[in-house]
Parts: structure tokens; sequence; C-alpha cells
């Protein structure tokens, strides 16, 4: 049984099912993909990503590539950088330190200079970093932190930097500053021309053929974690008539792979863990993804794939278009995504307001070519690795691992912040531990 028909829980059945495991995927929503599942407005298809599908993974490539007979899977040219706008201009992500420091005052950029050295010789320090505060400090340097990344990180996570843990300090930081170049003898990085949604809904298709099965609009109610190999997943049917009482189905199973948030897991175990764990899991909490999808009166809005905005009422623009090899395009319009502040209030008059200035004085759009508007909200978004949950959170863990026949996958099974491809990379790991078990 696979909970979550995500790219993580989906690449995982796959695995099972190309094993000639028999393998049943439960998603709550109805269309596979979790979080990057496809949305529609107007003619075009588009998924929450930013970016396509990149990985430097050779074997999810060579899946991937058996399920894309089109040629969308191509090595060695990575999907174009995306662009931070920043002191006037725009430059490429990762954002390379004499880039970053270009027309700022002298004191200033003198600062940023010194700070760099003398963070070079603070990153062998062995004492451990309390919060993700002093990671950032540690790795780039004061005033580069109090200049670009503390403004940029707290407004992405609605934390104060030393509110999070010391792990939430790597992303999504790890792909904002360059700190070196890469290596010479690096892996070729693949991509998949166009959106997750639709790998997602290849893998979905993919499983099905090799004779998985997937319940699409079904809740996890209630996980059984018996003795051997006797388990039991109860799943509620969330189309059940008006007026009567949700069918709930059992299903036995030899193993369980979690992809689904870990508060609705323990949830679901019930007092197969103590409640001291159940206590914990309320420590664990989600940033909510907040996105406005707006299809424009225009063949182009933005010159680069991704524009990620620094004091701006958003955190990024996208246009699906730009990896949309499949999509079925309108000449006459394209379609935008902007996501905003996760903690922002939903679709405030004023906040739209403030949004469409921004859209005109940044030259993307007029308020008069948007021909159409889609607010899309998903509350149980990111994990947010606070400081004060991660003990919690290793006390859970502790308790789940003691179920031999349970693994864990993906962002929110795992309780961490994923890019599509490894949590893809997770769920397979997590599929071949199952595997190994029941053998």
């Amino acid at each position: 049984m696979v909970l979550g028909g995500g790219l993580a829980g989906l690449y995982a059945a796959y695995g099972l099912a190309t094993a000639g495991r028999r393998v049943i995927v439960i998603e709550r929503e109805f269309e596979p993909g979790g979080i990057l599942r496809g949305h529609s407005l107007g003619s075009h298809r588009f998924s929450l990503a930013e970016a396509p599908l990149a990985t430097t993974d050779s074997k999810l490539a060579e899946d991937l590539i058996g399920l894309f007979s089109s040629g969308l899977v191509t090595a060695g040219t990575p999907p174009p950088p995306p662009r931070l706008r920043w002191n006037g201009g725009d430059l490429a992500v990762p954002i390379r330190f004499k880039d970053l420091i270009q027309g700022l005052a002298p004191a200033i950029r003198g600062d940023l200079v010194l700070s760099q050295l003398t963070a070079g010789f603070r990153r062998g320090s062995a004492t451990s970093p309390r919060d993700a505060a002093e990671v950032i400090r540690s790795r780039f340097g004061a005033p580069l932190c109090q200049l670009v990344i503390q403004p940029d990180l707290e407004r992405y996570w609605g934390q104060t930097l030393k509110d999070l843990a010391p792990a939430a300090a790597d992303l999504p930081m790890r792909a904002f500053l360059a700190t070196a170049p890469p290596p010479s003898d690096a892996p070729p990085v693949w991509t998949v021309g166009t959106g997750p949604d639709l790998v997602a809904a290849r893998l979905a298709h993919a499983v099905q053929a090799l004779g998985g099965k997937i319940f699409y609009g079904a809740e996890v109610e209630e996980v059984v974690l018996g003795e051997g190999e006797d388990h039991q997943v109860v799943i509620r049917d969330l189309l059940s008539p008006e007026g009567e009482a949700p069918s709930r189905i059992a299903i036995s199973s030899q193993g369980v792979l979690s992809t689904i948030p870990l508060r609705g897991l323990i949830r679901a175990l019930g007092n197969r863990v103590p409640a001291q764990i159940h206590a914990s899991s309320y420590y664990l909490t989600h940033l909510p993804i907040q996105a406005y999808a707006c299809l424009i009166r225009k063949e182009r809005c933005l010159d680069h794939l991704t524009i990620h905005f620094r004091d701006r009422p958003f955190l990024r623009i996208s246009e699906p278009n730009y990896f949309s090899a499949t999509r079925q395009i309108d000449d006459d319009s394209t379609l935008i995504v902007i996501e905003v502040p996760g903690r922002a209030p939903q679709h405030s008059s004023d906040g739209w307001q403030t949004i469409l200035e921004a859209l005109e004085s940044e030259r993307i759009c007029q308020r008069g070519e948007i021909l159409a508007t889609q607010l899309l909200h998903a509350p149980g978004g990111h994990p947010i690795l606070r400081k004060d949950g991660e003990a919690h959170l290793q006390r859970i863990q502790d308790c789940l691992s003691r179920f031999p026949d349970l693994a864990l996958a993906g962002a929110c099974g795992r309780f961490t912040y994923a890019s599509p491809a490894e949590a893809m990379i997770s769920g397979r790991a997590a599929a071949a531990t199952l595997t190994e078990r029941s053998a």
C-alpha cells in the first residue's frame, strides 16, 4: 500500500510494480501529482512547479526515458536558470558573489568582501549550530546574511531564522547562492521538457498498466500494523452520495509506504503509537502554498523561466509555457503563476490590488490584459523545519522506525523540504527497503 499519489508515492509504486509486487496507491485528490498535480485555466494546463524536473540520478533518468518516448528527456543541457530581481537588474540563480556586490556602496561592498573571507575560516568550526541563523552567518558572513538572505528566508517561511532548525538553512538557500563552481566531472543533468503533473500522469498510467490500482478521492482513515505481514489500511470514499455515510474500505497489505504528512499518518495509526507521539505531531507545521494563476492576453510575459522578486508582494513568478512542450497552447494568450507568501490573507482585495500594481511596475503585464484569474491554495504545503520541532520529529521517527513493514518517503513523509527529483528518489529508496524486508 502506498499512501499518497504524489511524485514520491507514484515512483515508489512504479518501482514496486516493476519488481512484480501487487501495489495499491491511495490518493486524496482526484488527479495524481499531489501538490504538483495539474490545473487548468482556459486552454492551458499547468502545475505549481516553478521549473521543469531535472536530476543527475542516472536511474531516475533511465526510468523517465522509458516513460517518455517522445524525446522529452534530454541530457547535458540544464534548464534555463531562474532570475532574481536585485539592485535594479536580473541575476541568474545561483548568484555569484561578485555579481551580487555590483553597484553597492563601497562601504557595504567592503563589509561583504571581508565577511566572506572571515566566514571561510569559521566554516571549519567544530561547534554545532543552534539554529538556521548561525548556519547562514557562518557560511556567508553576517553582512550578506542581513542584507540578502535573512529578509528573503524569513519572508518565505514566515519565521525568524532563529526559530528555524539548522537544516532549514539548506533549502531553498542551497540553490540560491553559488558557493563554488560545479566540478568538471559532475554528472550530466537530465531534464524533462514538461511539467511534473505530466510526469505524475505518466507514472500513474504505468503503475496501472503493470497491474497496480489507484484509488482517487480516498482518504486514509486508519492504518493497522499487525504482527508479521497482517496489516490493514482503512480508507474513506470522499465521493459518497450526499446524505449517506462515507463508504469505508479495509484493504489488507504486506507493507505500507507513506508519503502523506506525518501528522495524518500518526492520527491514522491511532492507539498503536503512544499519546506522546500524537502530542509531538502537533509541533510539526507546514507552510501553505498560495498562488494566483493568471491568463494573460499576450504571447509572452517573462524574459526568464522564473523570476524571484525582492521587495514585492509576491515570492516568484513563473510562466509554464517555457517548459510546456506538450500543452495545448493558445497563441493569443499565455499563463503566469504568481506565488505569494503562504501566510498572506486569501484573496483580499487590497492584497490583489498591490499585486496588480507590482505586475505593472515590473512591466510583466497590465491589469487590462488579464483575462482570467484562479486562486490556488494548498494548506499542507512545504514542511517547516522549526527549531522547537526537532526533538519532536526525532521522537516520531524513532517510534515509526520500530514498525518493520512501514517506510516513509517524500517531503511530507520524511518531513523534509525536497525537490521533485529528490522526493522521487526517496520513494524509490523506501520501496527498495520494503522489498528487502519482505524478502
